[in-house]
């Protein structure tokens, strides 16, 4: 499904974004909360569809996939 696709590109740029600004220290701006925020709300979106059947197989295994690896990466 193209459009969670799209959700789990943003999702991983997002998280990029996350990392650039804690390696700038920008971890405490209200810029960053709010990055947090979106990145939650996004993962809860995914993982909604995911749960309610909206999926089909392979993007549920690939969100399964995308989740699982960010779980393990380190912070």
């Amino acid at each position: 499904m193209k459009a969670v696709r799209l959700m789990m590109d943003a999702y991983k740029l997002l998280m990029e974004a996350a990392d650039s600004m804690r390696a700038s220290k920008l971890e405490g701006e209200r810029s960053f909360e709010r990055l947090l925020r979106s990145l939650e709300e996004l993962a809860v979106a995914m993982t909604d569809m995911r749960a309610l059947g909206r999926l089909d197989p392979e993007t549920a295994n690939e969100l399964e996939d995308l989740m699982r690896k960010l779980a393990l990466e380190p912070s």
